[in-house]
């Protein structure tokens, strides 16, 4: 806390400039991904409402140092606002990492049936008794 309302307001405004600087990695790294990752929608979905809620945050601080809005209200948007965010970002996570285990599990599968496959073949080949079928 700065006695200065001059070295406040830079401060805010510095933080807020910092902020923006934020917002563009975070976009840059949205423009950077893998359009065939698993569950990439909802991985840019909550950046975006990550930034929007961190974006809000802002502003109610700015209405809260402008005495637009009460201390109590500023407080009670905060709360709600961080839990909402932590829960939704939570169930993504949740989610896209079962999405991605599946993903994981289904390609050993296929690499076994494949395997298996390539057994049986060489078993038919190489084969001493003649084989008709198989059921």
């Amino acid at each position: 806390v700065t006695p200065d309302a001059t070295m406040g307001w830079f401060l805010v405004t510095l933080s807020f400039v910092a902020y923006l600087a934020a917002i563009w990695d975070q976009v840059d790294i949205v423009y950077e991904a893998d359009p065939g990752m698993h569950g990439i929608r909802f991985k840019i979905g909550v950046v975006v409402l990550k930034e929007i809620v961190f974006a809000l945050y802002g502003v109610v601080y700015l209405l809260g140092i402008a005495n637009l809005v009460s201390s109590v209200s500023e407080q009670i948007f905060y709360t709600y606002g961080d839990v909402m965010l932590k829960v939704v970002q939570a169930s993504v996570l949740v989610v896209v990492r079962n999405w991605e285990d599946l993903a994981e599990l289904q390609k050993a599968l296929e690499r076994k049936v494949e395997a298996g496959k390539e057994d049986m073949s060489r078993l038919f080949r190489r084969a001493n008794a003649p084989i008709f079928a198989i059921s």
